[in-house]
């Protein structure tokens, strides 16, 4: 839908509208058509955030995201890993994404490992650097 301000043979203002062919307002001033338009993008702001939001506080986030939907967890992690660090609402990080983040050239079974609790798996006996080839003995 189109609209055209025309400025009137008395000096004001005029919006007319293409869609429907008719004048909507007239007799306005610049500040007039200035708050007829801010209102306006209000409204359709506040009507685009409910249809964003209806999805999300439903539980269904892929309806608003699709295929890009992150979990908390997942959020967490691409910010920890970015330019957000530590900063951030608390909550689960997504440990196997991050570690994925920060090093891409790991392949999966390296970024599994990495991630697994060493005293769970090894004993309290080993320490491990950043990769699982720097895994060190110390039980001696």
């Amino acid at each position: 839908m189109g609209h055209q301000v025309i400025k009137q043979p008395n000096g004001l203002l005029a919006i007319y509208s293409n869609g429907v062919d008719a004048w909507l307002r007239w007799d306005m001033t610049s500040q007039d058509v200035e708050n007829y338009y801010v209102e306006r993008a209000i409204q359709d702001t506040k009507e685009s955030v409910a249809r964003l939001l209806t999805p999300i506080l439903a539980d269904v986030t892929r309806e608003a995201y699709y295929q890009f939907t992150m979990t908390f967890a997942e959020a967490n992690a691409h910010s920890r890993a970015g330019q957000g660090g530590d900063e951030g609402p608390e909550g689960p990080v997504d440990e196997a994404l991050l570690l994925e983040l920060q090093h891409p050239e790991m392949d999966d079974d390296e970024a599994l490992a990495d991630t697994m609790d060493n005293h769970l798996i090894f004993g309290a006996g080993f320490d491990k650097g950043k990769y699982p080839d720097d895994w060190q003995d110390n039980a001696s």
